[in-house]
């Protein structure tokens, strides 16, 4: 191009502008999307996905992490609650059932213990009701097995001796009753035989003593 009249030369367009047509007196910007790197040229390249640009640039931009861009973009776009991604990608990803993310992540997080997430493309975690547990990514609560109870969320603990839970998922374990008996871990309690006694939360059942008898289960 020559701006000038009366000249000896014409001049170079620079990077981010062109001259599409002889006798030019202005070189022209590249539109925003596009890139155009190397002077004297007369067309503009669009910039790729993962990428942007603003008018008259001479390079297209990478996206950053959490954001993305598809081909001929101006600007990136934030990734939605629920997805992200790397810096120069064209799409988010959705995270995976045991993960969440807000928006404009570059990363999912993992559901920490006692939390869960049961789809994919979660923007939060929710909390297991009390009785189930559930450990660090978990797409589901777990009820604990008979014998055990929970009330943290995280861990199933046994039931002490003398006492037993005969459901899965409890959040206590109950006393065994007079007569009866049990040893830690148990689903149910054992009555003692005839001979034998046991109070209330008793772990073993006591023999009876010279003088004294009992019939199954007596206290």
């Amino acid at each position: 191009y020559q701006p000038d009249a009366g000249t000896a030369a014409c001049l170079a367009c620079p990077a981010g502008k062109i001259s599409k047509a002889q006798g030019a007196t202005a070189c022209t910007a590249c539109p925003g999307g596009s890139e155009q790197p190397t002077s004297s040229k007369n067309t503009c390249i669009q910039c790729i996905s993962g990428k942007y640009s603003l008018s008259g640039a001479s390079q297209c931009t990478t996206c950053d992490a959490g954001k993305y861009a598809i081909g001929g973009s101006t600007e990136c776009t934030a990734c939605a609650g629920g997805t992200y991604s790397r810096a120069g990608s064209s799409v988010c990803a959705t995270c995976i059932a045991g993960q969440y993310s807000l928006a404009q992540s570059s990363v999912c997080s993992d559901c920490p213990a006692g939390m869960y997430s049961e789809k994919a493309g979660m923007t939060a975690c929710k909390p297991c009701i009390i009785g189930l547990v559930s450990g660090i990514r978990a797409s589901n609560c777990t009820a604990c097995n008979v014998g055990q109870y929970s009330t943290d969320k995280i861990n199933c603990l046994n039931c002490a001796p003398g006492t037993y839970a005969d459901k899965a998922g409890v959040t206590q374990c109950t006393t065994c009753a007079v007569g009866k008996h049990s040893l830690a871990k148990a689903a149910t309690c054992t009555s003692c035989i005839a001979g034998k006694y046991a109070k209330s939360g008793s772990t073993v059942c006591t023999t009876c003593p010279v003088g004294y008898m009992s019939i199954a289960e007596s206290e």
